[in-house]
């Protein structure tokens, strides 16, 4: 996935080398305006982060040009990251095509959580299957069982009362229905569920690699799972 930063605070430099800087992550960044415009008109980007306002622009300028028809960038994912003390005032974006608010102020980790948070919703960027099948997790020298609630193209939400902690990654292995190929590879831990907001305890998780012909195992599931629940 393309993503596009703008003007995005020194304090967040972990993202660019963290979360960012692995699959499916591809990052351009721009600090003038002109060149924001100049690539949102050029490019197709699945994912643009804006820390507004910057370079003598703000939201309201900039946000008819990022969603009008004819731009490639028009269904990406925009996050959004104003000063503290005006977060209230623009809690409004959220109807008018921003899809995730944030303060400026925000660490790296909540960042990278909302990050992790709008992939897994967003089926334009990336279908989301619901499938519950054992995953097997290796840790160093522990092994666990853990329920995959959903994989996507990206990673898998796993179910669990008790968390590994965000950032961790671990191996694992995992046989999708209809599949007689196991899926093996390596993910990290970017984000746990949000208590009393979502509907099952656990982790979300984001594959860094897939063994052998994983990414096309994975791929052909997704296609096939999606092409039956649209019939």
């Amino acid at each position: 996935m393309k993503v596009l930063l703008f003007n995005l605070p020194r304090h967040l430099d972990a993202l660019r080398a963290g979360l960012l800087a692995r699959p499916p992550f591809a990052v351009e960044e721009v600090s003038r305006a002109g060149e924001l415009l100049r690539r949102l008109e050029s490019t197709q980007f699945g994912m643009v982060i804006m820390n507004l306002p910057g370079d003598g622009i703000d939201i309201e300028q900039i946000l008819p040009v990022i969603r009008s028809r004819g731009i490639p960038s028009a269904r990406c994912i925009l996050m959004l990251l104003v000063p503290e003390a005006h977060l209230e005032a623009r809690r409004p974006l959220l109807s008018r095509g921003v899809n995730a608010l944030l303060s400026a102020a925000a660490q790296t980790d909540e960042l990278e959580a909302a990050i992790a948070r709008q992939i897994e919703v967003a089926p334009r960027v990336n279908a989301r299957v619901m499938v519950r099948v054992k995953a097997r997790v290796q840790l160093g020298q522990a092994s666990f069982i853990f329920q995959t609630v959903n994989v996507s193209a990206t990673g898998m939400f796993l179910a669990c009362a008790t968390t590994l902690p965000v950032d961790s990654f671990f191996s694992f292995e995992l046989v999708l229905p209809g599949t007689s190929t196991p899926l093996v590879g390596e993910a990290r831990v970017v984000r746990h569920a949000a208590h009393g907001r979502e509907s099952s305890l656990g982790m979300g998780t984001s594959f860094t690699s897939l063994r052998h012909d994983g990414r096309q195992i994975l791929q052909n599931f997704l296609d096939k799972a999606l092409a039956a629940s649209s019939r």
